[in-house]
């Protein structure tokens, strides 16, 4: 199983009191997701799953090797990646 998600969030200048002075920044976000479901033996399964901002061109959500994988089967989950 593949999936494809977009998600927005219009951007909108908000303030915010940094030391006693208002600083002005924007709040929203523009984002993609990958992510995926694959079968490998009759218990367990691998799934990854990846979050980019296109805003700020950069993987919010990534383990090395660009994914996270972990696998469920049996009696629990294993998790490759630190």
């Amino acid at each position: 199983m593949l999936n494809l998600a977009y998600r927005y969030e219009r951007f909108v200048l908000v303030q915010q009191l940094v030391q006693g002075v208002a600083q002005p920044f924007q709040q929203g976000f523009d984002q993609v997701e990958f992510s995926g479901a694959w079968p490998i033996r009759r218990q367990w399964n691998v799934f990854t799953r990846d979050v980019y901002s296109l805003r700020d061109h950069t993987p919010l959500e990534r383990s090395p090797a660009s994914s996270t994988v972990r696998a469920a089967g049996g009696s629990g989950w294993a998790h490759a990646g630190s």
